[in-house]
C-alpha cells in the first residue's frame, strides 16, 4: 500500500504535514461511521484511496505506530475475516518483506472471530418471532417463513468459516422487486425485518471495539439506549 509506505516514511523523518495528509486518506477508509463504512467496504476504497482486505494488517500497524486509534476497530474487523494462514504469515510490503500483526492483535482477532459469526442473525430472527407472538397481529404465514429461514440458516451456518461479514445486511429490501416480496413475506413483515436488521448492524458496530478488546476511540458512536428496541414501532403499529 503506497499510502501506508508514505505514512511510515513521513512518521520516521517527522514530516508531520505529509504524515497527516496521507493518514487522512487511510482514515477515509478505516472510519468510525457505519454509513460511511458500508459504502467504503462495498467499493474497497474511498474517493482518495483503494485497499484490499489484506491491507488491513498494514492499517492496524500504522494505527499503532501513529496512535490513530480510530482506525483500529475497522482494520481489526477486516483482519478477522482473513484466513488464519494470512494472519500468521502477514501481507507483503512494497519492498517484498511481510507486514504481520503483533501477537496481541493476532489474539484479539482470533478471540473476536467467534463473536462475529452470523449467529447474530439467528438471534435476530428469534427475537422477531417472539415479537410477532407478543404483538396484536400474528402473521402466521410470515412466521412460518421465518421458521423455515431460521432452520436453513442454522444448517448452512454450521459450515461457515468465522470470516463471515457480520456487518453485512442479511435482509434485502422487499422494495427491490415489485412482484416478489422477500422470502414470500407480506410487505409489513419484510419492512419490519429490514428495520430490525439495520438496528442489529448498528448495535454490532457500536460494540465493535468491545468485541475486539479495544478501548472505544473518542470518535466511536455510543450504542442505542437499552430500551430503544423495546419501544420501536413496526409499520403496522406493533410495539417491540
Amino acid at each position: 500500500m503506497v499510502v501506508a509506505a508514505l505514512v511510515c516514511l513521513a512518521h520516521k523523518y517527522q514530516v508531520d504535514y505529509v504524515r497527516d495528509a496521507y493518514l487522512s486518506r487511510m482514515k477515509s477508509c478505516f472510519c468510525t461511521d457505519l454509513k460511511m463504512w458500508n459504502g467504503v467496504h462495498d467499493a474497497h476504497g474511498s474517493a482518495v484511496m483503494r485497499y484490499s482486505n489484506v491491507d488491513a494488517i498494514t492499517a492496524v500497524n500504522i494505527a499503532r505506530l501513529t496512535g490513530t486509534n480510530s482506525m483500529l476497530p475497522t482494520a481489526l474487523y477486516l483482519c478477522c475475516q482473513l484466513d488464519v494462514e494470512c494472519l500468521l504469515n502477514g501481507s507483503p510490503r512494497l519492498g517484498g518483506t511481510l507486514e504481520c500483526l503483533s501477537r496481541q492483535d493476532f489474539v484479539r482477532c482470533m478471540n473476536a472471530r467467534q463473536s462475529l459469526l452470523t449467529s447474530t442473525v439467528l438471534e435476530d430472527l428469534d427475537f422477531y418471532i417472539r415479537s410477532l407472538q407478543r404483538g396484536p397481529k400474528l402473521h402466521e404465514h410470515c412466521q412460518h417463513e421465518i421458521d423455515v429461514i431460521r432452520r436453513e440458516h442454522l444448517v448452512g451456518s454450521l459450515g461457515l468459516p468465522p470470516s463471515e461479514d457480520a456487518l453485512a445486511s442479511e435482509v434485502p429490501s422487499y422494495r427491490a422487486s415489485q412482484k416478489k416480496l422477500w422470502w414470500g413475506m407480506c410487505a409489513e413483515c419484510a419492512e419490519a425485518m429490514g428495520l430490525d436488521d439495520q438496528l442489529r448492524r448498528t448495535i454490532l458496530w457500536c460494540k465493535l471495539p468491545e468485541l475486539l478488546a479495544l478501548e472505544a476511540p473518542a470518535e466511536w458512536p455510543e450504542p442505542p439506549a437499552e430500551n430503544f428496541r423495546s419501544t420501536r414501532i413496526v409499520p403496522w403499529g406493533m410495539e417491540w
